[in-house]
């Protein structure tokens, strides 16, 4: 991850001139730079998401919005730093321990859902800048509701608007799932056969937790549900690119 956020957005000078960019891509590249940095430090993005808050409202308010470039810069960066590499990393894995064509089946389903959590997850955040885009208090909600598995609550649930008080029932679910996934690629289950490795029983036990130890799942599962899922998320990410874009022309006037 630090080797991504090296590329797509050191020095910390072009980060800022980027985030002041009037182009979405530009805009998202070194928010996308300064997460990935902040990641790799802190293991903490609520800051950069309190960031990513402010800087979007400041853009709304100025009319800066371009619903359809916003979406496929979004989109697009998405896809370079997280599915990219860990497809990559994922596939060479599976060669070096020989069973990679054995579990092919297992691997496809598991990276389909983890990408499905994974936008599901920051859709729900793109959720949060629209549905409380002048809201002092609910962006110190979200700077907290956002990683409570790591900073704790520091308000408590039910005071917090409910996107926010959703955000926070799932963030540790979103954190607990992706400490599951890692165990998978690890190869903990995969790359090892010996009963007595306690790395092989957790590996194990980690996919017994979410049914998938004997998971066999059919190729035409897997596509119709990942396309499905997938055009769903996009097209709820431009209806909200859309509303914003809207709000910014109405608070323009």
């Amino acid at each position: 991850m630090a080797l991504w956020g090296v590329m797509f957005g050191t020095p910390y000078i072009r980060i800022s001139y980027q985030l002041k960019s009037t182009q979405s891509f530009d805009r998202i590249r070194g928010i996308y730079a300064i997460s990935l940095f902040n990641a790799t430090l802190t293991n903490n993005g609520s800051p950069v998401m309190e960031y990513y808050v402010l800087q979007s409202n400041s853009e709304m308010d100025k009319g800066l919005y371009k619903p359809l470039e916003s979406l496929l810069a979004f989109v697009i960066f998405d896809t370079l730093i997280v599915l990219v590499p860990s497809a990559i990393v994922l596939t060479l894995q599976m060669i070096l321990v020989g069973s990679f064509y054995d579990q092919l089946d297992k691997i496809v389903y598991m990276v389909t859902i983890a990408v499905l959590e994974h936008c599901s997850f920051n859709l729900l955040l793109l959720m949060i800048t629209v549905l409380i885009p002048h809201n002092p208090r609910g962006l110190k909600l979200v700077l907290f509701a956002t990683t409570p598995i790591y900073t704790g609550f520091m308000i408590p649930v039910d005071q917090m608007v409910w996107p926010v008080r959703l955000i926070a029932y799932l963030s540790p679910l979103h954190h607990n799932f992706s400490a599951a996934m890692n165990s998978m690629f690890a190869g903990q289950t995969i790359e090892c056969d010996d009963s007595d490795d306690p790395d092989c029983d957790q590996g194990d036990d980690v996919l017994d937790s979410y049914g998938m130890l004997d998971f066999q799942p059919s190729w035409v599962s897997v596509v119709v549900i990942f396309f499905a899922m997938f055009a769903t998320y996009l097209a709820v990410v431009y209806i909200i690119m859309r509303r914003m874009y809207i709000l910014s022309r109405t608070a323009k006037r």
